[in-house]
């Protein structure tokens, strides 16, 4: 972790961008170092957060933007987002409700197998919403 924080804090440095590490943020996935980044853009100065969960030897970062007068009214927003950054071997497994995840698993079995492609589809873009977008587009390209 120390060894990526270096590097992006030398990047942003030769980006004249100004750059805060601001310590440790618990989310689903375990501890993230949570980094402020400061940026001049077209439309005013940028605010970012990222938080840096390394996990096998990959960092993963979740990034959280928006221009540095508006980022008071997104601070709740980017907090819920970042708590939630999780991992899941199997996109089916971030399903809990066990009705939905079995309706979804015969649902794609279905669609593999050319019987139904349409349930499927429907199951994750109705009744998983609160997985989020990101989930249901990577689920629908299975």
């Amino acid at each position: 972790m120390e060894e990526y924080l270096s590097i992006v804090q030398k990047n942003s440095q030769a980006k004249k961008q100004r750059w805060q590490r601001l310590g440790t943020m618990q989310t689903k996935a375990g501890p993230a170092q949570l980094i402020e980044i400061e940026t001049k853009t077209k439309y005013g100065v940028a605010r970012l957060l990222q938080a840096i969960v390394i996990k096998n030897e990959t960092a993963y970062i979740l990034t959280a933007g928006t221009l540095k007068k508006e980022f008071k009214k997104q601070a709740k927003p980017f907090q819920q987002a970042i708590e939630s950054l999780t991992f899941c071997e199997d996109l089916f497994d971030a399903v809990q409700d066990m009705k939905i995840k079995q309706a979804l698993q015969e649902a794609w079995q279905k669609k593999q197998s050319g019987v139904d492609l349409n349930s499927f589809e429907e199951i994750v873009l109705k009744q998983c919403t609160s997985l989020g977008t990101v989930w249901q587009v990577l689920m629908l390209q299975l």
